[in-house]
């Protein structure tokens, strides 16, 4: 949580704000939190989806 209201209040990305998180950098590394903040990720399956619903 003050990962993320850090980054709500502008101060920082959330990526940033995580790895300086003790409770998240204990459990994920730098290279995975950037991994899980990637857009590329949460998109993956965007374009089957648009053209599952006759969007594309």
């Amino acid at each position: 949580q003050r990962a993320a209201m850090k980054t709500w209040k502008g101060e920082g990305t959330f990526a940033e704000n995580a790895k300086r998180e003790p409770e998240i950098v204990a459990k994920l590394s730098p290279a995975e939190i950037d991994h899980l903040c990637s857009l590329d990720i949460h998109l993956k399956h965007v374009d089957a989806t648009f053209k599952a619903l006759g969007l594309d």
